[in-house]
């Protein structure tokens, strides 16, 4: 900038008094902005950059205008002090227009959503008011000072025949020119709209950084989708710790995983990235089936065994047939003897029948046939009682006697008669049959009979021990064993029966198994998709792993091995970490095949949040609320107002421009193809920094770019289109063809000069480190130049002459000097102007040919 300044005037003095007023302003600015932060009002990063950056080519532009037009007085005639004063009072207004424009941008800015903007846009406003005070305050003062002494006098201005032989050539040509320079411009701006911005603000730093080095480390070895998360977040007002809750979850995040780019979605129902094959009721009917196909083989097995079963039980029924047989005979038997002795005990059962016996002799011969037939029964009955032992053990081992009163007193009845056998009672029955034989006629009567009464009253005794203490009794009781022993035969043949019945179920069965086994474990092994397979987790496992009170030692084995490889401790980690303590939020981690900061990335958002909400009809999660959360809803959210924010500055801008530009030209046609202008150069600036940075260095633009680069190639092109407009409006006294002329002679220098310098000082940004400062200061500087040497100096030129004495049409409902700012002044101004030089009429019959303006040329460089 200072070999610039020095080149301009050749003057180190005049070179001096901008610095000296810009880094005033730069220390108060700084000051001001500082004394803006401790009131609260927020800082970024960038401002202090940008702020000096700014107040430097402004402050520069606004030198530069005042001392041309100061030089330009002197070289008319004026002494110092006077020509300060015409300088000031012809340029202050541009100076004021300019300044206004860009500091109310720059305040508008605050009305923006993002923090960058709305901290930096204040900053600048600041930063430029101040410029603009020192300019018209502080800068004059040193030029009256320095002035007087003639230090800062001007010396031959040598570009100015350059700049008129260029203003002649745009009037001889203006279509030819518009059309090159518009073809250029546009084919520049249609590069803007190839742009790619960059929300990774990682690539901003240098790659020599800690954290650079560090990031890229990560970056080699893993995704990046693994270092910087993303998240789907289920809130609920009811708690979604439930099986049918989960469910839904899994049915949610299995639309989610199937969005296009989504890798993985990890989370409490899918914690290896899948839906867990054990809570799969597929999977789940296949262990079933596993079951069942097990007790198949076991049954096909053992077939045999069971075959034995039933042989056993028709051998048992056969077995027991037989016993029946035997006990009805030994139950006659026994009736016989129990007969027997009820005779005997009746025939002695008194004093007086043995009395009668006493001397009968007939009576010995009867005891004698009767101990006969006793020894004979009794032999018979101890020789055929073997039966009774093993079928009281089957009565005693039969749950079907248990259950039956009369075969549970039979059993009971043939106990006794087997402890009679066993005790000795029947062989005291033979003793007393014995004793009736050994009977004899010699003998005498008491003797035997008193033998005979000892005997009988050793059989009452045992008998009635065995509860046999009448004949009537005892017979009933042999009825009952006889009835039990026909009922245990009956009811084991129904019990072999009932046993080949079961075998030849339990064949079937074990068919019938072989069947649903196959079946499920086809499920288990066919159904393996999640819309096909279901999902279950059972309640006791999700009591346990959300921290209810459920032990896992106390849990069935089935659900402590449920998730495979986890056990339910390990699951409760993963519930730790996925659902909150209330069990009203719950979260899955989304990992994706896209780099998280790019835009791709960002638009995927939307479709996985629409993903996410398709699934919530008719489920447990109806009134959840569904939102993804992590960097990149973060870069989208960013995207999303920047281009809310952008759209807005344009906006502002725009209608800030253009009314100045209608106040200070009492115009409406001039201004609209000036704010045109601008907006053209803008965007050809932005499509030379994307050719820079995207084609060739292969560089996406930082999102900020785009904003804050409008906003002061705007600013900036308005002080040019309003130096330049400015003075055309003041020379086209004569016409606009010889004003554009007169304009583009006097203002290139200046606007080239100021172009310059503000572009050097954009251009020092470059080499800064921050990448989004130097692109930004690479585009701003690119667009300075391009407004310098393309737009103000051919462009709008060419555009004028074209435009004609319609440039300053206004409607006349806006021409009354009682609401029109400078309108009165104005006019007074207009009374001291010069004659034209042509009649009026004759510069509107028809434009001036070649040789015309020729001629006009070197008048204007004679009278100048």
């Amino acid at each position: 900038m200072l070999v610039i300044l020095l080149i301009i005037y050749g003057n180190p003095i005049t070179m001096v008094l901008p610095l000296i007023t810009i880094g005033m302003s730069v220390v108060v600015a700084q000051r001001l902005v500082a004394i803006a932060g401790l009131a609260g009002l927020g800082i970024a990063n960038q401002s202090i950059i940008f702020m000096s950056g700014m107040m430097v080519g402004a402050g520069t532009d606004y030198a530069v205008f005042l001392i041309s037009r100061y030089h330009d007085y002197l070289r008319q005639g004026a002494d110092s002090d006077q020509a300060v004063k015409k300088a000031l009072t012809s340029i202050g207004k541009v100076i004021a227009a300019s300044a206004a424009t860009v500091a109310i941008t720059f305040l508008g800015m605050v009305f923006t959503q993002l923090g960058i903007l709305k901290t930096v846009g204040p900053m600048l406003g600041i930063s430029v008011a101040v410029v603009f005070f020192a300019a018209v305050t502080l800068l004059p003062a040193l030029m009256v000072l320095t002035g007087r002494r003639g230090w800062i006098a001007p010396r031959r201005d040598l570009t100015r025949r350059f700049w008129r032989s260029s203003g002649v050539h745009i009037v001889r040509r203006p279509k030819t020119h518009l059309l090159a320079s518009a073809l250029v411009l546009v084919i520049l701006a249609g590069c803007a709209g190839l742009a790619r911005y960059n929300y990774d603000d990682r690539k901003t730093l240098p790659a020599s950084v800690e954290s650079s080095i560090g990031y890229a480390a990560l970056d080699k070895h893993f995704p990046s989708n693994l270092i910087i998360p993303e998240y789907l977040f289920i809130q609920s007002s009811t708690d979604l710790r439930t099986p049918k809750a989960l469910a839904d979850l899994e049915q949610m995040v299995q639309r989610v995983s199937q969005v296009p780019g989504v890798a993985m979605v990890r989370g409490i129902t899918r914690p290896a990235g899948r839906s867990l094959e054990q809570a799969r009721t597929s999977w789940q009917a296949g262990e079933v089936g596993s079951k069942l196909d097990e007790g198949s083989k076991q049954i096909a097995v053992h077939t045999g065994d069971i075959d034995k079963l039933a042989g056993g039980a028709n051998l048992m029924a056969s077995k027991l047939g037989d016993v029946r047989a035997q006990v009805n005979r030994a139950i006659s038997t026994v009736g016989g003897l129990i007969d027997a002795l009820a005779y005997l005990q009746d025939l002695l059962g008194g004093n007086r029948v043995l009395g009668e016996l006493e001397g009968a002799e007939k009576l010995i011969g009867s005891m004698r046939a009767l101990g006969d037939t006793i020894d004979a029964d009794a032999s018979f009955v101890a020789n055929n009682t073997e039966w009774a032992s093993p079928v009281l053990g089957a009565l005693d081992s039969s749950p079907m006697c248990t259950a039956d009163p009369a075969c549970a007193s039979a059993r009971t009845e043939l106990q006794r008669l087997v402890t009679a056998r066993d005790d000795g009672t029947l062989a005291k029955i033979s003793e007393l049959a014995r004793q009736l034989q050994a009977t004899r006629a010699v003998q005498t009567l008491a003797a035997t009979v008193s033998g005979l009464r000892g005997a009988l009253a050793t059989v009452i005794r045992a008998m009635g021990s065995l509860g046999m203490s009448s004949p009537g009794g005892v017979r009933s009781k042999i009825n009952l064993v006889n009835k039990g022993v026909n009922d245990l035969a009956d009811g084991s043949r129904q019990l072999a029966e009932g046993v080949q019945l079961l075998v030849d179920q339990v064949k079937k069965m074990g068919f019938g198994l072989g069947e649903a086994s196959a079946f499920l474990l086809a499920m288990k092994d066919t159904a393996t998709t999640p819309a096909m397979a279901g999902f279950y987790i059972p309640p006791e496992l999700l009591s346990y792993a959300t921290g209810e009170s459920v032990k896992a030692e106390t849990m069935p084995s089935e659900y402590r091995d449920l998730l495979g490889g986890l056990n339910v401790d390990q699951l409760k980690k993963v519930a730790a970490a996925f659902i909150s303590p209330d069990g009203h939020s719950i979260r899955y981690l989304i990992q994706t095949d896209l780099n998280p900061f790019s835009t791709a990335a960002m638009d995927q958002i939307d479709a996985i949040t629409a993903a996410a909400r398709g699934a919530q009809p008719n489920t447990a999660l109806a009134d959840a609320k569904v939102s993804v959360v992590g960097l990149p809803v973060v870069l989208k959210d960013t995207r999303d107002y920047s281009d809310h924010d952008l759209r807005l500055i344009i906006a502002m801008t725009v209608c800030i421009v253009l009314l100045i530009l209608i106040v200070l030209l009492r115009a409406i046609v001039a201004p609209l193809y000036l704010i045109g202008s601008v907006i053209v150069s803008y965007l050809a600036a932005l499509g030379i920094g994307v050719i820079v940075f995207q084609f060739l260095l292969g560089q996406e633009m930082h999102w900020s770019i785009p904003g804050l680069t409008f906003v002061i190639l705007v600013a900036v092109g308005a002080d040019y289109n309003m130096l330049l407009i400015s003075r055309l409006r003041e020379e086209a006294v004569l016409g606009v063809r010889s004003g554009v002329i007169r304009t583009v002679a006097s203002t290139g220098g200046v606007i080239t000069a100021a172009g310059l310098i503000m572009a050097a000082s954009m251009y020092g940004l470059v080499f800064a480190s921050l990448g989004s400062v130097v692109q930004g200061a690479f585009v701003l500087g690119t667009g300075l130049l391009l407004d310098t040497f393309l737009v103000r100096t051919v462009t709008v030129p060419a555009i004028a002459v074209l435009v004609g004495q319609a440039n300053w049409w206004l409607p006349s409902s806006w021409r009354p000097a009682t609401w029109w700012p400078l309108g009165r002044r104005r006019g007074r101004a207009q009374r001291t102007k010069r004659k034209p030089l042509l009649p009026k009429e004759e510069e509107e019959q028809s434009p001036p040919d070649d040789d015309d303006l020729i001629g006009l040329w070197l008048h204007d460089g004679l009278r100048l």
